[in-house]
């Protein structure tokens, strides 16, 4: 409120009357399922429009576990005079540093996991010219 006149003071009351009321109209609604009815419907409403969003027609396919071999991304890596046993990992952290030789590494336990990867996130910001790198 800029400037103090009656107008801007009758406007605000009158909001907060508006608000009170309505507060006291929203609580004074009959019950259904624990909440008044209004709120109730507004739940419902919104439950019709997520299922019908969320239906298992727009959803995207789900990616098969082929048993094939994963393909191989070029010829980078290890070079011919790679030595396993001399290799060294060295983590750092809060505390002290640790250096993890790879024989620790197998020694883990295993676990196997399949990334599906989607693009179609990354088609879309090509569309639009903003293609991360």
């Amino acid at each position: 409120m800029r400037s103090k006149s009656r107008r801007s003071f009758l406007v605000m009351g009158g909001s907060a009357a508006a608000g009170v009321a309505g507060w006291q109209w929203l609580t004074t609604r009959p019950q259904a399922g624990g909440l008044s009815h209004p709120l109730r419907r507004t739940l419902e409403f919104n439950e019709e429009l997520a299922e019908s969003y969320f239906q298992e027609a727009r959803r995207r396919r789900r990616f098969r576990v082929n048993g094939r071999e994963p393909r191989l991304d070029g010829d980078e890596g290890l070079s011919a005079e790679f030595d396993p046993s001399t290799w060294r990992l060295q983590v750092m952290g809060a505390g002290e540093a640790r250096t993890v030789t790879l024989e620790d590494i197998k020694r883990l336990r295993r676990i196997e996991m399949t990334t599906d990867t989607n693009a179609s996130r990354l088609e879309h910001y090509r569309h639009l010219g903003r293609c991360p790198a």
